[in-house]
């Protein structure tokens, strides 16, 4: 659905700013992809490429199988249609009432059945009987819906998401990832999120890519990219938790689980354990929708750690023994 292949900009200075680097990403129809990275990184600078308001220095951007930057002003006009924005702000026309904001896209391209298509999204985000409710009237939460049910008005392949939830507190933050997952199972629009916040990617993304200084440092599944706690991303999903200084004549094993389906995370590894002598100093538990990840601390006599090492990864578990 989307493909970046080579993509680089670069602006004019000195030195010149190098905003995104030679990026190759892809991301298939139906996917919820969180593209994660500090400030500077190059998501915004991404983004806008998306929705080609950048023109690429190099590479191309491919969405629904249209490269953007090769199109003719119309049918750039055209293909925008078929990607949806959503940003940090809500965004919405004060002076227009919920349903009339949802109903402003299609007014603009004189859609047919506006009313009949503005109460149907009005249901699917949870909004029935507010539409005639102001943005003033409604909560920051609700504001976000009514901007992602606009964002659906014209039946949109692409679903993009800027800092979608960076102003709202958890609890809301959790509702809104909740819809976009039912709006993305509904419908099946292709969803980018951007945001520098591992909640979202934990509570929402099929898939995660990290950007650093405009190049992608890692990507990949989430399931894949959790059984892998020694990378960036890894490790920020799921961090290993803190423990202190092993007893004398003990040492510590780092040991990363995720567990197959239907499987208590961790379960095996426990019992592992305990086949061995070795003692759980440590442990973290985390479920990121239908992966259950274990992250834990095993002590284990000195003198048995690297035959302890050698067992847990003959089952396939990330083990590796701490410094002393």
């Amino acid at each position: 659905m989307i493909t970046l292949d080579g993509l680089t900009k670069v602006y004019p200075g000195s030195p010149p700013v190098h905003a995104l680097d030679g990026i190759d990403l892809e991301i298939p129809a139906g996917q919820i992809h969180g593209i994660v990275g500090q400030s500077g990184a190059g998501k915004s600078t991404l983004i806008r490429c998306l929705t080609a308001l950048e023109r690429p220095t190099s590479g191309s951007v491919i969405v629904d199988g249209e490269e953007l930057s090769a199109l003719s002003p119309r049918k750039l006009r055209t293909a925008r249609r078929a990607i949806g924005m959503v940003f940090q702000g809500a965004n919405l026309l004060d002076a227009r009432t919920a349903a009339q904001n949802i109903a402003f896209p299609l007014s603009i391209a004189k859609t047919e059945g506006r009313r009949e298509r503005v109460a149907e999204l009005l249901e699917l985000v949870g909004l029935a009987g507010r539409g005639n409710s102001y943005p003033s009237q409604l909560s920051g939460g609700q504001r976000q819906r009514v901007a992602i049910a606009r964002a659906l008005a014209a039946h949109p392949k692409v679903l993009l998401c800027d800092e979608p939830t960076s102003a709202l507190d958890t609890a809301t933050t959790d509702a809104i990832l909740d819809l976009i997952v039912k709006v993305r199972d509904e419908t099946g629009v292709t969803v980018l999120i951007i945001t520098h916040e591992m909640d979202v990617v934990r509570s929402a993304c099929d898939a995660v890519t990290l950007l650093e200084a405009g190049k992608v440092v890692q990507s990949g599944p989430v399931s894949t990219v959790v059984s892998q706690p020694d990378t960036r991303l890894g490790a920020s999903l799921v961090p290993t938790p803190q423990v202190a200084r092993a007893e004398p004549g003990m040492r510590h094993i780092d040991v990363a689980f995720t567990a197959l389906p239907g499987e208590p995370a961790g379960s095996r590894v426990m019992s592992m354990a305990a086949r061995m002598g070795a003692d759980v100093a440590a442990g973290r538990f985390e479920t990121l929708r239908d992966i259950q990840v274990a992250r834990l601390v095993l002590a284990v006599p000195a003198d048995l750690a690297e035959q302890a090492v050698g067992r847990l990864r003959a089952e396939g578990v990330s083990a590796t023994e701490r410094a002393v």
